[in-house]
């Protein structure tokens, strides 16, 4: 029967299910809500269709589990949206903190010497010119008041949402870890390499 297709423990269904789960993770990371709900009705339009029969009427008679699953996504949403913008901040810290010392590396370090921008805007130089170039770079400390339909993109796709977050970030964070430990001698080595032409490099 076409309704067996897609029936549990088959490899259509594990295929109904993985897919359309890995594409809503694409689309979430990308933000992309429209692409993600149409993800979600057109798996849920297919398994329907093609799944077991007997999900419709099931759904019909028991509101009240169907209410406390839902009660449970809802509360799990919630707390995941604090885990998330943890992240979400602390990537954006990580970009300036990186944007800060590369902009010290090339301007040279500033005093907090009195000063006064274009705009009339008084403080001292560091702050002025550190907040203005943050501003253009993008990486002014994130609002949550301005970044309120992000977080419930957040909260209302969370598995998606948090399996690709928890697998990608931590592990992100701790090779960059290493290579902090390790840069220098990475250095080093290319440095050794070319050390009969280090007259043509140095100043």
């Amino acid at each position: 029967m076409i309704f067996a297709l897609l029936e549990y423990g088959t490899v259509w269904f594990w295929l109904a299910t993985i897919i359309p789960f890995l594409l809503l993770i694409l689309f979430v990371e990308t933000e992309k809500s429209a692409s993600a709900i149409f993800t979600i009705i057109l798996t849920f339009a297919a398994f329907v269709a093609f799944g077991d029969k007997g999900i419709i009427p099931w759904i019909q008679h028991n509101p009240l589990a169907i209410a406390e699953y839902a009660g449970v996504y809802v509360v799990a949403g919630i707390i995941w949206g604090f885990v998330k913008w943890f992240f979400y901040v602390l990537k954006i810290r990580d970009r300036y903190a990186a944007f800060r010392k590369n902009w010290i590396a090339t301007h040279g370090d500033i005093d907090d010497a009195p000063y006064t921008d274009g705009y009339g805007k008084k403080g001292s130089t560091r702050k002025i010119v550190f907040q203005n170039e943050a501003r253009v770079q993008h990486v002014i400390p994130p609002s949550a008041d301005k970044n309120k339909g992000r977080i419930i993109f957040w909260m209302t796709y969370w598995p998606a949402s948090a399996v690709w977050t928890l697998l990608n970030d931590p592990i992100t964070r701790l090779w960059k870890f290493v290579y902090n430990r390790l840069g220098a001698l990475f250095e080093r080595i290319s440095k050794a390499m070319f050390s009969k032409y280090a007259n043509d490099f140095e100043d």
